[in-house]
């Protein structure tokens, strides 16, 4: 039995090793030319559309949060189909940062959105899709870790139909990194493990869970050494603190609930007139949540943040989406 059962296996290698030698003596006529293979997608260089990027200021201390506004103008004759997000990681729009040695690296954003049919929107003539958010801090951790200048430019890609997409590029654009710093500052960049939950906790502005953040972060409002840096990280608490969280390393399994009181220390601190525009609509939802809630419910101190946010936001397309909930918010105010 041993014996038939070697010799089945000896004819089956045998076999094997045929098939494979024949194989390769296949006519050339019998194997389709690369050309008639797949496809490789159609792409328009579009003369149609008109990226712009923009930043509020030019000049900027190290670790400074840097915010960019993104805006897609049709300025064809025809409307078009396309994705309507332009946040990075929202599948269309990529960020290149090139340093002061032409060192180029794609800014990499800390979440990506799933994309569905419910991206596209029509882009009538004239009209134009835009947002705002932070590329000082993604997936590489900190994108300008030195002093020196930086060049910054964008790039939109979106698909027409099936098979024809739509591409085009931005201007660059350049900011400066100030060479001034302080040795906390440049801890604050040097991408050790606090340095990073740092970093996300000022993009965030939330995350209880980031304790070594914010040690780092405490550490550089008492040291007093940089103003401007103190300002983003008493709004970082404050927004931190006006809101609940849930840790999942706590045994409870509840979320922490908002701290009103301890969030209004940091906002207090906060000068707003010198924050960018994205963020002086966060300090203002903060201080909407810390004046309105279960506790306190100040009304006319909600409405009055409420007035800035009309002011600030007005019919600006980057901000459309949230506009929709603060209408939301404000109609729950007596």
């Amino acid at each position: 039995m041993k014996k038939i059962n070697l010799y089945i296996f000896l004819s089956f290698v045998l076999m094997i090793i045929s098939s494979c030698a024949t194989s390769s003596k296949i006519k050339g006529v019998d194997v389709m030319p690369p050309q008639e293979g797949a496809k490789n997608e159609m792409v328009k260089q579009s003369v149609e559309l008109n990226l712009n990027i923009s930043v509020e200021k030019q000049k900027y201390v190290l670790g400074e949060p840097v915010y960019l506004l993104a805006e897609l103008i049709n300025e064809s004759n025809q409307s078009l189909k396309l994705n309507k997000h332009l946040r990075p990681g929202d599948g269309s729009l990529e960020i290149m940062i090139r340093d002061s040695k032409k060192e180029a690296t794609e800014f990499v954003p800390l979440e990506e959105a799933d994309i569905d049919m419910s991206s596209r929107a029509e882009l009538r003539p004239g009209q134009s899709f835009a947002a705002e958010f932070p590329i000082f801090f993604g997936g590489h951790g900190w994108s300008f870790p030195k002093a020196g200048v930086y060049q910054i430019k964008a790039s939109y890609k979106s698909n027409l139909d099936n098979k024809t997409y739509v591409e085009v590029e931005s201007k660059p654009i350049k900011i400066e990194i100030a060479d001034k710093s302080s040795q906390l500052q440049k801890e604050l960049v040097s991408g050790s493990r606090m340095s990073y939950q740092s970093g996300l906790f000022l993009t965030w502005g939330s995350g209880d869970h980031l304790t070594k953040g914010h040690s780092m972060l405490q550490k550089l409002l008492e040291s007093g050494d940089s103003q401007q840096l103190g300002n983003y990280i008493n709004l970082a608490f404050g927004k931190s603190f006006s809101d609940s969280f849930m840790d999942y390393r706590s045994k409870s399994k509840e979320a922490r609930p908002a701290d009103y009181k301890r969030a209004l220390e940091y906002l207090d601190k906060v000068n707003v007139r010198y924050l960018p525009r994205y963020l002086k609509v966060q300090f203002h939802l903060a201080k909407i949540r810390c004046s309105y809630n279960h506790q306190e419910q100040n009304g006319d101190l909600a409405m009055r943040h409420f007035d800035a946010l009309d002011k600030l936001i007005g019919d600006e397309v980057a901000y459309e989406a949230l506009y929709e909930k603060i209408i939301e918010m404000k109609g729950r105010v007596k």
